[in-house]
């Protein structure tokens, strides 16, 4: 019986140090499909393709909920599309997520609130 204990804490011990010594390459992956996502996201976006780049953006944050520059490029395309409260709501995210953001997402703040004010 202790032989049989003592093959279970054994194995355990091994599934636990090959899942920590495995978690910095899934973060390296997920980091990498993260910056490829956002590249074909605005890949699309300046092709026009909004519903693609939208579709990019959303796997983007699904993937990294902290990365704001996708937030705010989800709001490039609420606010192209004229949904003007997704727009605000991004632009806000993005900004409480990077300050340095909030300076140059300003008038695309303004552009939505007064874009859902007419």
């Amino acid at each position: 019986m202790r032989h049989v204990i003592a093959r279970f804490f054994m194995a355990m011990a091994l599934v636990l140090i090959l899942s920590c010594r495995c978690s910095p390459m899934r973060s390296e992956f997920y980091r990498g499909e993260t910056r490829y996502q956002y590249r074909q996201g605005i890949q699309a976006y300046r092709s026009g393709e909004f519903e693609k780049a939208r579709d990019c953006f959303k796997r983007v944050v699904a993937l990294d909920p902290s990365y704001a520059p996708a937030f705010g490029s989800l709001g490039n395309v609420a606010l192209v599309r004229g949904e003007f409260d997704e727009a605000e709501r991004c632009y806000r995210r993005a900004a409480a997520l990077d300050p340095a953001l909030a300076s140059a997402l300003r008038p695309l703040l303004v552009a939505a609130v007064e874009g859902r004010a007419r």
